[in-house]
């Protein structure tokens, strides 16, 4: 029997593959079947399909449900992860209700013995492996003939659980339905798996991303993990070096917005909208993450926040009528304030003092509650500050109005501060 290397293959000749894999060709079918009377029964070695997608090796398989759960990992990131902690959990966080709707999928389909299905599992084999650590093996056929995929047999570590990299919460919910007396008929069943041969977090993290092309996932989530964007790159480094924001952007959160009893600041997607327009002026962060340093130690909320200050305490301010600054908005005014300074040779640390001088509640000080059934229109005419009365959002006939975070907003608001400012 000769045995060759992957670059046998002429079209995997630039593949890279992690040092946790020996991956091995033959052309000697027989070889290629020595373990035919294991495969695919309650072991770790698989029969399937090897092939390249994306300048990457590919194995695609079928798995007993059982063997599956056994073989792989979930590792969700916490709500509120910072975007270091996002980028170091291998799956984004938990939704309880998405995991609920699954288990309640399979109780009445796969329990039951009736028709469903699920697409393929996406697994991950070489991120984290270590020399100390036994190696995966990959056997491929290549017959005569070129071909693009070819018959392998896949051999993972016994006892080392791999990373899901989609399909993780179809993954938990298994895993739950299987204790539960009523997994019933569950057992069966057989899924497709698909392992991708990689050794680079940030690659994982892509094809996650890539793979949420075809289904929305967070944006906060998409924008740190998908780094084709110019945009992406520059506000996930902004975040990542800059120390204030590493801990006080919430980088899991599905919308712009924080839920007014939130710890963090803000969200990564309020940063990536308020950046777009600034990266295409400078590719380093360095300069806009020394003038966020100065607004946290000098804007008076910032520097409550920064050293431990409940964002709620300043959210949750009723009779002032919302906190602009904590809000994607206020991300974006600030960046207003930044952008000017560079247009016209302002000093960064004084615009720092400028935003620092504001008064970033929607109403007055004084501003005294609605008279009964005062409509918000009326009121926010002499209740709300003129430098955010723009942003005040109401329906019609409304008695109650809101903070509305468009950039056009965020614009209006700038240029009533400079008005108000004089600079």
């Amino acid at each position: 029997m000769t045995v060759y290397d992957l670059d046998h293959i002429r079209l995997c000749d630039n593949i890279d593959v992690p040092d946790g894999i020996d991956v091995r060709v033959t052309d000697d079918p027989i070889e290629l079947m020595r373990f035919e009377p294991q495969l695919n029964n309650a072991t770790t070695q698989l029969f399937g399909t090897a092939y390249r997608q994306g300048g990457r090796l590919h194995f695609a398989t079928a798995m007993p449900v059982r063997d599956y759960i056994m073989m792989t990992r979930v590792d969700q990131a916490p709500r509120g992860s910072t975007m270091d902690e996002l980028n170091q959990a291998f799956n984004r966080p938990k939704e309880k209700a998405h995991g609920k709707a699954i288990e309640k999928y399979l109780g009445e389909t796969a329990c039951q013995g009736l028709p469903f299905i699920f697409p393929a599992f996406l697994v991950n084999y070489g991120v984290g492996w270590t020399e100390d650590m036994p190696k995966a093996s990959l056997t491929i056929f290549c017959g005569a003939r070129e071909a693009m995929v070819w018959p392998a047999i896949f051999e993972p570590p016994t006892g080392e659980k791999l990373p899901v990299t989609d399909g993780g919460h179809r993954t938990d919910a298994m895993a739950t339905v299987l204790n539960m007396a009523a997994a019933g008929r569950l057992p069966e069943n057989g899924l497709s798996v698909i392992f991708v041969m990689e050794d680079d977090i940030n690659a994982y993290h892509q094809d996650f991303s890539d793979c949420a092309k075809a289904k929305a996932i967070a944006n906060s989530i998409s924008s740190t993990w998908d780094r084709r964007e110019a945009s992406n790159r520059f506000g996930g480094d902004l975040v990542k070096i800059n120390g204030y924001l590493a801990r006080l952007v919430d980088a899991s959160s599905n919308s712009v917005n924080l839920s007014s009893n939130s710890a963090k600041a803000w969200s990564m997607s309020a940063v990536h909208s308020a950046i777009t327009g600034v990266y295409a002026g400078e590719q380093d962060p360095k300069r806009l993450s020394g003038y966020i340093d100065a607004l946290f130690t000098k804007v008076p909320i910032l520097v409550d926040v920064a050293n431990g200050g409940a964002p709620a305490k300043h959210r949750n301010l009723v009779n002032r009528g919302g906190c602009v600054l904590l809000r994607g908005v206020g991300f974006a005014v600030l960046l207003q304030g930044y952008i000017h300074a560079l247009r016209n040779g302002m000093a960064l640390d004084d615009m720092a003092d400028k935003m620092a001088s504001l008064d970033w509640y929607a109403l007055k000080p004084d501003a005294k509650p609605p008279q009964n059934d005062e409509l918000a229109s009326a009121y926010v005419e002499h209740a709300a500050q003129y430098i955010w009365q723009n942003m005040l959002a109401m329906m019609a006939n409304a008695t109650t109005f809101r903070i509305k975070g468009t950039k056009d907003a965020a614009t209006e608001s700038f240029k009533r501060i400079r008005k108000e400012l004089a600079f």
